[in-house]
């Protein structure tokens, strides 16, 4: 009797752990990877990224968000942008080469923002500073 109790819980932890991990959506992959989070800057470089970096900014409705970017995609891709409260991405851009630009966005409505970036197996660095103008 105690025999089949331990099988089962044995069981029921195996099913328990698969149920478990096949719940986890994300995964992510970085080597090499060196960032620095700053109020207004992501300054990030790798040998690998695969995965989602991301800061939070707490923005105004009226206010224009000010962004400079400067990125080295050696290999693989790089997603960049400016997602809204809604999770809507109010500014993007695709990158796999090597680019530096600005861009001012106009802040539709107030909130939450997040400045996300996406790598795809990418190697390289990115540097996104930001200012908030009233």
């Amino acid at each position: 009797m105690y025999q089949k109790h331990k099988n089962l819980g044995i069981v029921l932890f195996l099913v328990l752990a698969v149920l478990i991990s096949a719940c986890s959506t994300a995964s992510s992959k970085r080597m090499g990877w060196v960032c620095v989070n700053d109020s207004n800057e992501l300054d990030c470089s790798f040998e690998l990224f695969s995965g989602q970096e991301a800061e939070k900014i707490k923005l105004e409705e009226g206010q224009t968000l000010d962004i400079a970017y400067e990125v080295e995609v050696e290999s693989g891709e790089l997603w960049i942008g400016l997602v809204d409260p809604d999770d809507v991405a109010v500014w993007e851009v695709d990158l796999s080469q090597t680019v530096s630009d600005t861009v001012s966005v106009p802040v539709e409505a107030s909130g939450n923002y997040h400045m996300v970036v996406e790598g795809m197996d990418a190697k390289g660095a990115f540097n996104i500073t930001w200012d908030i103008i009233d």
